[in-house]
C-alpha cells in the first residue's frame, strides 16, 4: 500500500498543535540555585549563625579575621559540594545520548525519506523494521509478523504481536493489538503505523512525570546531621549563655564591674532586649532540644518564621524595649545626671570581653570542619564509585545505599540479561540439528557497531541459532550450502513452523502440537515439558521425516503428519552470571532482596529459585503475590504482607511505587533497581534508585539517584559497601573533632575562673576547629572500605549517629585531654602565664589530637592503628602535614596565632609528652583482641 504522508506545511502545523517529539525530563536548576542549596545543611545554618556573630563583636574592635575565617569554611564546603553534583550532572547528561538524532524513515510529500527522531510529528506515517526503536505512540496501518519488545513499559520480556484490530486479535494484552509506544523495540518482522502522540503526550512522557515528582523525602544523612547540629546548639548556646552569666557574677563579685542599681536595671533591660532580638535563633534550638529529649512541642510560628518581615519585627522590638527602659530609667533613677554614665567605659569593655568569650565558646562548639569532612567524604566516595561503574549523580546518595535495608529489583533487564537463551535441550546439538535450526528459522546473525555477534529476529529463534553458533556451527554457512524448497512460515494460529530443505521436513513449534503429528506416545515427553513451563521455560518441539516417494515439498508442508519426533529445546531469560553470588553476599549483609516483574508467577518464582532468593522449602503461595492484589490491599495488610513476599509478578509501575511506600512505612531505607520507564516512579520514590546505565531508558535514568554504568547487579553490593564506609568514615570524623570540641570547649570554660581569660584565642580555635580538621577530615574520608563493614547487618535509620561507644570514647578522652590542659593551665598560673607557656599549650592540645586521629582511624575495630595504613597513603601524607602546619603556626605565627617560637627540644618533648594517647590506645585494642581470641 502506498502512503502519501504529511506536506511540509502539515508538518509545521502539526508541530504547533501537538509539540515535538522531546521528551521533557527532569528541569535542569540553575547552577546558582544548585548553589544557593548547599546552604539548607543543617551544618551551614549553624555556621551562618556564628558568622554574623562573630561579625558583630569583631566590629567592636575592628577585628574581622575570626568572622572571616568561618564564612572561609562555609564557602569551602558549599563550593566543593555544588562542584562535585554539577560536574556528576554534567556526566549525567553525556549519558543521554543524542538518541533524538536517530534517523527514522516516513512518508512525507509522496515520497519515503529520513528525518530525525525529534522532527517526528503527529500524523507522520512511519515504516518499522526489525531491529528499530519505535519513534512515538501510534497505531498499525499494515504489520507483517510484526512482534514488538514491550518490556521496558511493562516488564514482560515475550514479544508481543501487533497488527490491525480485527476479529482474531489478541486479548488480555497490556495495550490493544494495534497500539505501539515509543521506546518499545521490533523484534520480528515490519510494519507501517500513523504517529497519534509525540514527545510528553506519549505513555513514556506520561510515566516520565511520576518519575521526577518531587518526593519530600530527605536522606537517612540529613536526618542525622540534623539532630546533630540541634544538640550541638542547644550544647553550645546554653554552654556560652551561662558562661556569660556566670562571669558577669564573677565580675561583679571581684570588682570588675562596678555598677549602681540604676546602671544594673539598665543592664537587665539591654540582655532582655538582646535576648528578643536572639529569640529568632535560640528559641527554635531550645525547642529542637525538647525534640531531642522526646517532648513533643511546636515552635510557636511568630518565633519559628525566619522571613525578613518577621526579623525586622523581633528587632523592632527588642529596640523599643531598651529605648523605653532607658527612657524610664533616666527619668527616675540616678543615671538621669549624665548619659556617660549611664555604663561606664571600664565596665563596658568588660561586659564586651565577656560576650567575646561566649562567643568563642560558641566558635570552640560549632564543628566548622564538619560540613567539610562531610563533603569531603561524600565527594571522594562519589569518585571512587565512579571506578566500581557507579555514577552517582546525588551526592548523599553515597551514604544512602549504605543504609538500605532493602533492594527491590526489576527481572527483566536487571537479574536477567533480557535475552532468550537455550538452557536445556533432549537432544545432541549435532550438525543434523544445527541445519534443522537453521534453515527452519526466519532469525539472521549478524554483528552491532562494536563488532559484538547480534540477532535479529524472533528471541526464541535467535536463542536457538545463538546456541548452535556457541557450538561452533556457522548458521551462515549452513544457509549459503542448502537451498530451502519450500516453508510454511510460523503462525500464532499453527503454532508451528515447517521448511523442506534437501528433500527433508523440517517442523519446529509448541511441543504439544508437533507431538500430535509424530506416532509416539506423547504422555512421557508431555509430563517432562509440564516441569520445565512450571519452572519459568518456554519449551519448542524438533520433529523431522523424509518426504515420501513422488511427494513434492509443497505437498509436504500442506501434509505435516507422520513425523518423528526429535526433543526438545528449553528456553528462557537468563539469570545474569554475577546475580546469585551478589544476592547471596546482599542477604549475609542483612538485605532483604525483592524482585518485582511484570511478568507471570512461573518465570519470576524460577528467577528467585536461580538468584538463591527463593528457597527449596518455600511456598510460593506465600513468598510470591501479583502485582493487583498487592494493590487492593489495605495499608495495614500490605504493610503485614511485604514481611513475607518476596516476589510481586505482574506488577505495575504504581504496584512498584506502591511497594516502595510500604515499605519505608514500615521503618525500611529501601533501593530500588530497574532499567524500565516502568521502572521510573519507583526509582524516584525510593530512598535510592539505582537505573542500568547501559539498557535503561533515559527517563529510569533521570529518575535514579545512582546509575549502574555496568548493568551489574553485582556493583550495588559494592555501591552499598562503599555507603556503609563512608557512614562510618563520617562517624570517626564526628568523634574526633568532639573529642577536640568537648576538650576545647572544657578548657576555654573553666579558663576565666582559673585567671586566663582567653586559653586559646578565636584564631587559634579556627586553626584547631577548620583547618586542622579539614585535613583530618581528608585523612578519615580517603580509609577505603573493609570488608569487616559488610559483616554487620543495616545501621537503624533512626539512630542517632552518635552511637554509645561513640559518647562513651568522646566522653573519656576529651574529659582526660581536658583534665591534663586545665591542670596545666593551673599550674601555670600560678607563676604568671607566659605567651611561650600559652603556645606549648596550644601546640600540646594539638599534637594531642593529632596523636588521637591514628585512634579515630579504626575506631570500632580491633585492629593496629598502623594495619593497612600503607595503604592508604593520603592518611600518611596528611597526617604529615597536620605536624608540619602546626609547627609552621607556632614558629612564624606570630601575633596572628598569639605564639612564640619554640625550640627543637621543646617540639620533640610536646611530641613524645604526648604520644602517650595512641599508646594507650594500641594497648586497649591489643586486649580486645586477645579477649576475641579466646
Amino acid at each position: 500500500m502506498s502512503y502519501k504522508g504529511l506536506t511540509n506545511e502539515e508538518v509545521k502545523q502539526s508541530r504547533i498543535e501537538h509539540g515535538s517529539n522531546v521528551l521533557t525530563l527532569a528541569e535542569r536548576d540553575p547552577w546558582w540555585r544548585l548553589f544557593l542549596e548547599k546552604f539548607e545543611d543543617p551544618v551551614i545554618r549553624i555556621l551562618l549563625v556564628a558568622v554574623v556573630i562573630s561579625f558583630i563583636t569583631g566590629s567592636m574592635h575592628g577585628e574581622y579575621l575570626d568572622s572571616l575565617g568561618i564564612a572561609m569554611a562555609v564557602l569551602l564546603a558549599t563550593g566543593l559540594a555544588f562542584v562535585n553534583e554539577f560536574k556528576a550532572g554534567k556526566e549525567f547528561d553525556l549519558l543521554l545520548t543524542s538518541q533524538d538524532e536517530t534517523p527514522v524513515k516516513v512518508f512525507r510529500n509522496d515520497v519515503i525519506t529520513s528525518v530525525p527522531k525529534k522532527d517526528i510529528v503527529v500524523g507522520d506515517v512511519v515504516i518499522l523494521e526489525t531491529g528499530e526503536e519505535i519513534p512515538a505512540d501510534g497505531h498499525v496501518l499494515e504489520g507483517l509478523g510484526l512482534r514488538v519488545d514491550e518490556s521496558k513499559l511493562t516488564g514482560e520480556s515475550v514479544p508481543v504481536k501487533k497488527d490491525v484490530p480485527g476479529p482474531s486479535s489478541d486479548g488480555g494484552k497490556a495495550y490493544p493489538i494495534d497500539f505501539l509506544l515509543r521506546g518499545c523495540a521490533v523484534r520480528e518482522g515490519d510494519g507501517v503505523m500513523k504517529v497519534s502522540a509525540v514527545g510528553d503526550g506519549t505513555e513514556i512522557g506520561k510515566t516520565a512525570k511520576a518519575a521526577t515528582e518531587d518526593t519530600g523525602e530527605d536522606t537517612p544523612l540529613n536526618k542525622q546531621l540534623e539532630r546533630l547540629s540541634k544538640l550541638i546548639g542547644v550544647v553550645g548556646f546554653g554552654v556560652a549563655a551561662g558562661l556569660f552569666t556566670a562571669l558577669v557574677w564573677r565580675g561583679s563579685s571581684v570588682g570588675e564591674l562596678v555598677l549602681d542599681q540604676g546602671q544594673w536595671k539598665l543592664f537587665w533591660v539591654g540582655m532582655v532586649a538582646l535576648l528578643v532580638v536572639l529569640s529568632k535563633v535560640w528559641v527554635p534550638i531550645f525547642y529542637d532540644g525538647l525534640e531531642l529529649a522526646g517532648i513533643e512541642k511546636e515552635v510557636p510560628a511568630f518565633i519559628g518564621s525566619s522571613g525578613a518581615k518577621s526579623w525586622i519585627v523581633t528587632v523592632g522590638i527588642g529596640a523599643g524595649i531598651l529605648l523605653l527602659g532607658a527612657l524610664a530609667l533616666a527619668l527616675t533613677g540616678s543615671i538621669a545626671k549624665s548619659p556617660s554614665l549611664w555604663m561606664p567605659s571600664e565596665v563596658l569593655r568588660s561586659l564586651v570581653e565577656y560576650f567575646m568569650i561566649a562567643v568563642t565558646v560558641i566558635v570552640v562548639a560549632v564543628p566548622e570542619g564538619l560540613a567539610m569532612s562531610v563533603t569531603l567524604s561524600l565527594a571522594y566516595s562519589m569518585r571512587a564509585m565512579m571506578k566500581d561503574n557507579n555514577l552517582v549523580r546525588r551526592m548523599h546518595a553515597c551514604e544512602t545505599i549504605g543504609a538500605a535495608s532493602v533492594i527491590c529489583s526489576d527481572k527483566t533487564g536487571t537479574l536477567t540479561k533480557n535475552e532468550m537463551k537455550v538452557v536445556e535441550t533432549s537432544f545432541d546439538l549435532d550438525q543434523a540439528m544445527a541445519l534443522s535450526i537453521a534453515m527452519n528459522s526466519s532469525a539472521t546473525i549478524g554483528e552491532d557497531s562494536s563488532g559484538k555477534s547480534t540477532c535479529l529476529g524472533n528471541p526464541t529463534e535467535c536463542a536457538l541459532l545463538m546456541a548452535i553458533e556457541e557450538q561452533g556451527f556457522d548458521s551462515q554457512a549452513i544457509r549459503d550450502q542448502n537451498s530451502i524448497q519450500a516453508r510454511l512460515p510460523f503462525s500464532t494460529e499453527r503454532k508451528l513452523m515447517a521448511t523442506v530443505v534437501d528433500d527433508v521436513l523440517h517442523v519446529k513449534g509448541a511441543p504439544e502440537i508437533v507431538l500430535a503429528l509424530c506416532d509416539q506416545d506423547p504422555s512421557a515427553i508431555l509430563d517432562e515439558i509440564t516441569v520445565l513451563q512450571a519452572r519459568g521455560m518456554r519449551a519448542l518441539g524438533f520433529a523431522t521425516r523424509p518426504l515420501h516417494l513422488g511427494e513434492s515439498p509443497e505437498e509436504a508442508i500442506e501434509d505435516l503428519k507422520g513425523m518423528t519426533w526429535v526433543g526438545f529445546a528449553a528456553i528462557m531469560d537468563p539469570v545474569r552470571d554475577e546475580v546469585p553470588d551478589a544476592v547471596k553476599r546482599a542477604l549475609s549483609a542483612g538485605i532483604d532482596v525483592k524482585i518485582v516483574t511484570g511478568d507471570v508467577k512461573a518465570t519470576a518464582v524460577e528467577i528467585g529459585r536461580q538468584c538463591g532468593l527463593v528457597l527449596e522449602d518455600d511456598d510460593p503461595e506465600v513468598v510470591s503475590m501479583d502485582g493487583a492484589t498487592f494493590s487492593e490491599l489495605s495499608e495495614e495488610e500490605a504493610r503485614e504482607a511485604v514481611k513475607r513476599v518476596k516476589i510481586i509478578w505482574r506488577a505495575r509501575p504504581m504496584d512498584k511505587r506502591k511497594l516502595v511506600k510500604t515499605l519505608q512505612d514500615n521503618g525500611q531505607v529501601v533501593a530500588v533497581t530497574g532499567d524500565g520507564t516502568n521502572d521510573a516512579p519507583a526509582l524516584n520514590f525510593a530512598d535510592v534508585g539505582l537505573a542500568m546505565g547501559m539498557s535503561g531508558t533515559d527517563v529510569a535514568k533521570e529518575a535514579a539517584d545512582i546509575v549502574l554504568l555496568d548493568d551489574s547487579f553485582a556493583s550495588i553490593v559494592r555501591a552499598v559497601k562503599w555507603g556503609r564506609s563512608l557512614y562510618s568514615n563520617i562517624q570517626r570524623f564526628i568523634l574526633f573533632q568532639l573529642t577536640i570540641n568537648l576538650a576545647a570547649l572544657t578548657v576555654v570554660f573553666l579558663g576565666p575562673f582559673i585567671g586566663i581569660a582567653l586559653p586559646f584565642t578565636v584564631i587559634q580555635m579556627l586553626w584547631i576547629n577548620l583547618i586542622m580538621d579539614t585535613l583530618a577530615a581528608l585523612a578519615l574520608a580517603s580509609e577505603p572500605p573493609h570488608s569487616d563493614v559488610m559483616a554487620a547487618g543495616p545501621r537503624d535509620p533512626e539512630a542517632f549517629i552518635l552511637s554509645p561507644a561513640m559518647i562513651k570514647n568522646i566522653s573519656w578522652t576529651g574529659g582526660t585531654f581536658a583534665l591534663i590542659m586545665v591542670t596545666w593551665l593551673i599550674f601555670m598560673e600560678r607563676g604568671g602565664v607566659t605567651d611561650r607557656e600559652l603556645t606549648v599549650l596550644f601546640s600540646s592540645f594539638v599534637i594531642l589530637h593529632f596523636w588521637n586521629m591514628f585512634n579515630a582511624r579504626v575506631f570500632g575495630r580491633t585492629v593496629s592503628a598502623f594495619s593497612g595504613v600503607t595503604e592508604n597513603r593520603a592518611f600518611l601524607i596528611i597526617a604529615f602535614g597536620i605536624a608540619v602546619c602546626q609547627v609552621l603556626a607556632v614558629q612564624y605565627g606570630g601575633a596572628f596565632f598569639r605564639t612564640v617560637p619554640l625550640g627543637v627540644m621543646d617540639w620533640i618533648l610536646i611530641f613524645i609528652g604526648t604520644s602517650p594517647v595512641l599508646i594507650i590506645g594500641e594497648l586497649l585494642r591489643r586486649s580486645s583482641r586477645k579477649k576475641a581470641t579466646n
